[in-house]
């Protein structure tokens, strides 16, 4: 539980993620889930491992697309590794942001098989 009334090392895990983004402009990923649009209109769920000036390195990353049950994750890559780093040029990432809390717990569970409730 990311509220730190309910967790209390909700509230000193933000601070040191907010604290790892402002070092040195070198992101190393904190959180569980990044969410990246890309030129080519992807959006993409993944752990944010690293990221420069020029690319941003990321891991078990995973795309959104339609379903016939709504909208799904599936694998950004089909023939890679489920656990390779995947480096994605800056010049193909229009946004980062970090991930809503529902999409992120989904991402979870797809990618570690927990279940957060």
């Amino acid at each position: 539980n990311n509220n730190p009334q309910v967790n209390p090392m909700a509230g000193i895990f933000n601070q040191m993620s907010n604290a790892m983004r402002a070092f040195g402009g070198v992101i190393f990923a904190t959180q569980l889930g990044e969410t990246i649009k890309t030129t080519a209109g992807e959006e993409i769920v993944a752990k944010l491992v690293e990221e420069n000036p020029m690319s941003i390195t990321v891991s078990k990353p995973l795309v959104l697309t339609a379903s016939q049950k709504g909208i799904a994750l599936v694998p950004f890559l089909f023939t890679t590794s489920p656990d390779a780093n995947i480096t994605i040029s800056r010049a193909t990432v229009m946004v980062l942001a970090p991930t809503d809390k529902d999409a992120s717990d989904t991402y979870i569970q797809n990618t570690t098989g927990i279940k957060l409730v």
